[in-house]
């Protein structure tokens, strides 16, 4: 089975204003005193981004991708400031947030130091080249870690060794580290992309590259990541109805209400289900090493409830709405003047494949208020952030 979407792409204009929301939201937290500017330079960060965010880097360009990237930064901060991220830890995974996925695209260099991938005779290989490892390995690529390299090597106000460690051990467990669907997928264990991970006898094609030590640097981000898997709004929309899950043909009630019980999952009620195991899996494991105490690991799950609450009431059934939270079906109700009923019947005939443009507008129009719920969220921890920075730019 595959499940691979085209977004739109990206211009220069776009990836200018992403550069100077990551920028605005590193000049808030440091007035908040988040940030140790001696762990992560402004002249360092303008240094990661000019040379990840630019034409050149496909993944860059893909709008579902830096959609993604940014929603999840936003849960990186709400995860830093409730767990009290000590500044130069909170840098760190604010900076690995910022760059990572940025490997995600066909014929991407592959690293080649002790975190590279094998295959199953120990042979490593350089670069991606089918659309499950791009998937499975992004993560490991080698343009982070040079950019990385490069920023530690300026001049003046250079990265610090230990924050190009610590930065790169955080991209670097995302993958393999935390998620439950990346192990599986490159274990051969799924029907996605079965030709790229298993042999003719079913056997695994790799061996699990050597993961990093966890640094609560690496829990926030995980932890960030996988939140955003399970958060409506239009990052999500764009990554998976609209991205991944397109070419699937499968309708958006399938996608939005119905619960499959497929793994991995295939719409949104599953991934509230796997991806909210998935954050406690990481809490728990983060706590039994020692690296959160109970007392953090409890401030990490109210704030993964925080996050996730609207979109649980955003698909609520009809009847089971939450006061003060968007609703899908009243939203479509409103948006198109038709009943909640009329509007079930049109999320079971109509999909990502079929054309609907009425439909999909009033998806998105909804969606944008979870968006804009989050923003209000994002505000209320950085009151210093201006107004047209509390919003993602895709």
């Amino acid at each position: 089975m595959r499940a691979v979407g085209q977004g739109s792409t990206i211009g220069s204009e776009g990836l200018e204003r992403w550069r100077n929301r990551n920028l605005a939201l590193y000049d808030a937290l440091l007035e908040a005193g988040w940030v140790d500017a001696q762990a992560l330079p402004l002249p360092a960060l303008q240094h990661l981004l000019e040379r990840m965010l630019q034409q050149k880097v496909k993944a860059a360009t893909e709008s579902y991708n830096a959609a993604h990237l940014q929603a999840q930064n936003d849960n990186l901060i709400c995860y830093g400031l409730a767990v009290g991220a000590a500044p130069k830890t909170f840098s760190c995974a604010l900076a690995g947030g910022m760059i990572h996925d940025l490997n995600k695209a066909l014929g991407e260099k592959l690293r080649t130091d002790h975190y590279r991938p094998l295959r199953q005779d120990g042979t490593p290989f350089l670069e991606l080249s089918t659309e499950g490892e791009v998937i499975a390995f992004n993560h490991l690529g080698q343009r982070t870690l040079d950019c990385l390299i490069e920023a530690s090597q300026l001049s003046e106000n250079a990265l610090p060794k230990e924050s190009v460690e610590l930065i790169d051990q955080t991209i670097v467990h995302h993958g393999l580290g935390s998620s439950a669907f990346i192990t599986a997928l490159v274990e051969g264990k799924l029907d996605w992309w079965t030709d790229d991970f298993r042999n003719s006898d079913k056997t695994a094609r790799f061996l699990h590259p050597d993961q990093p030590p966890l640094h609560l640097a690496s829990v926030i981000h995980d932890l960030a990541d996988s939140t955003q898997q399970m958060q409506a709004g239009t990052a999500w929309m764009l990554k998976y109805p609209l991205g991944h899950w397109k070419s699937l043909g499968l309708s958006y009630q399938q996608l939005l209400l119905s619960k499959s019980g497929h793994v991995p999952a295939m719409g949104l009620q599953d991934q509230l289900q796997t991806e909210t195991e998935t954050c406690q899996q990481i809490m728990q494991i983060a706590q039994d090493q020692k690296v959160i105490d109970r007392v953090q690991a409890m401030k990490l799950s109210a704030c993964l409830g925080q996050l996730t609450t609207s979109t649980a009431a955003w698909v609520r059934p009809e009847g089971e709405e939450k006061e003060g939270m968007p609703h899908l079906l009243s939203d479509l109700e409103e948006s198109l003047g038709c009943t909640k009923a009329e509007a079930v019947e049109l999320l079971e005939n109509y999909g990502p494949l079929q054309d609907n443009p009425d439909l999909l507008a009033a998806l998105m129009s909804s969606a944008q208020k979870l968006d804009a719920q989050r923003a209000i969220y994002l505000s209320y921890l950085l009151p210093e952030l201006e107004e047209e920075f509390l919003h993602l730019t895709v």
